[in-house]
């Protein structure tokens, strides 16, 4: 009983937490918590599991990651364990990220993104800079928010110049309009202009770098007059920026993987810190606004952008995923070539084959395929599914194979499962099972 009982008031508890951050209604009618926790320049997956799980349980509902960062399994890892132990709900939890140019017209980029977080759904994505093909990324996100796999779309670092074009059909043009404009965002950098023209479209503002960033060096945090009003409430620079940003509107998602920073931040999010409330008075929001100089930190300017469409964000994870789904494709090719050189190579010595109603191994299977026996002649693949865990792949397909058997043409749908093992001279496929489909 008392187990239980302590249970019940921890969720009590988180549920306070929770009910204080304010919520910010959308363009498209869906609430969004006004405050969360970023999770840029987070080492390790490790690490941001560790720094989202700490705020989670400190009060936070609202995470932002992006495929860029290289942490969104330490993001799913966080919510999911957290969902686990009782905290709330995954309908309680914002969880935001972003794909990359380079996969803008991928149309599994989301289901890439769900399967790295161990995610049903992603509550918002961006496309995360104005480069690339924009128009083909919006089409794929579109289709993922009607299939319910996102609920509201945005853009990020859509206000640079140079991109206004870009801008302009994304507000204009879509059919889903961008909801949330995603921009560095602070009281050096306040972005008038900017603010005024998402308002224009309908769209509400979010602040990355909110405290500067790591190349502001903590500028922000020496200003004199941040400094006095902290002095006065009794309070840190970075509690009075969080709180000024909160007050103006803006939605913000300070990073950080210190414990004592997470809690202090969101203790200036809720407006009470150290058990007293925490307000910024007219007078002081006025003196922050007169801080405003649009110095930013960060200025890569459009062309210095062209170069993100040559980054590869995928982890290592990805990396042999997308080795062992291209094998599997070019083992449907060598088939059909009846190219038994690269197929022993592709073949592990303990290989087994499980098809058309038997199963034999890689000596059988590769003189089958020479002598022509069976010619595997087309494959037409409608999806890969790969998962890897530690040296063993499996690599799930759905496809029509067209074969020649006993010199009559047929073609059936198949499921097919290959695992693949990764020895000294790379991955091998190590088994072989071909299902029809019903």
């Amino acid at each position: 009983m008392r187990r239980i009982l302590f249970t019940i008031a921890c969720c009590l508890s988180m549920m306070a937490a929770y009910a204080q951050i304010p919520m910010i209604t959308l363009g498209n009618g869906v609430q969004m918590p006004q405050f969360g926790i970023g999770t840029f320049n987070v080492p390790t997956n490790g690490e941001c599991k560790a720094a989202v799980l700490t705020a989670l349980r400190a009060g936070y509902r609202h995470i932002d990651t992006a495929h860029a960062y290289m942490d969104e399994r330490g993001v799913g890892d966080a919510v999911n364990e957290f969902i686990a132990e009782g905290g709330c709900k995954r309908e309680d939890i914002w969880v935001t990220s972003k794909i990359w140019p380079t996969e803008y017209g991928d149309p599994t980029a989301i289901d890439r993104m769900l399967r790295r977080m161990g995610l049903d759904y992603v509550d918002l994505v961006y496309p995360h800079q104005p480069v690339g093909d924009i128009k083909a990324a919006w089409r794929n996100l579109e289709r993922a928010v009607r299939q319910g796999k996102v609920r509201a779309l945005g853009l990020s670092n859509f206000e640079v110049p140079g991109a206004e074009k870009l801008f302009r059909w994304c507000v204009d043009s879509t059919e889903i309009k961008p909801v949330i404009m995603q921009m560095e965002c602070h009281p050096y950098a306040q972005r008038i202009k900017e603010r005024a023209m998402a308002t224009l479209h309908g769209m509400r503002v979010e602040c990355w770098f909110p405290l500067g960033g790591a190349m502001s060096k903590g500028a922000l945090f020496r200003d004199p007059v941040i400094m006095s009003i902290a002095k006065a409430h009794g309070v840190t620079p970075a509690q009075v920026i969080l709180r000024w940003e909160m007050q103006e509107g803006l939605l913000t998602i300070p990073g950080a993987t210190n414990p004592d920073y997470i809690h202090e931040n969101i203790a200036a999010a809720k407006g009470e810190v150290n058990g007293r409330p925490f307000t910024l008075t007219a007078k002081e929001m006025k003196r922050m606004r007169r801080l405003n100089k649009e110095q930013r930190f960060f200025n890569a300017d459009y062309k210095a952008r062209q170069n993100y469409l040559k980054w590869n964000v995928a982890d290592s994870l990805e990396r042999a995923e997308a080795e062992v789904s291209r094998l599997s494709a070019m083992k449907w090719r060598w088939m059909a070539e009846k190219n038994t050189k690269e197929l022993a190579a592709l073949f592990h010595k303990d290989a087994m084959f499980v098809h058309m109603g038997g199963s034999w191994g890689r000596t059988a299977e590769l003189r089958t395929i020479e002598k022509g026996g069976i010619w595997y002649k087309h494959a037409e693949v409608h999806s890969v599914e790969p998962r890897i865990s530690g040296s063993t792949a499996v690599v799930y397909s759905d496809i029509q194979l067209t074969s020649e058997v006993g010199g009559r043409e047929v073609s059936f749908p198949f499921f097919v499962s290959e695992t693949y093992t990764r020895t000294a001279n790379g991955w091998q496929l190590l088994t072989l099972a071909f299902t029809k489909k019903m």
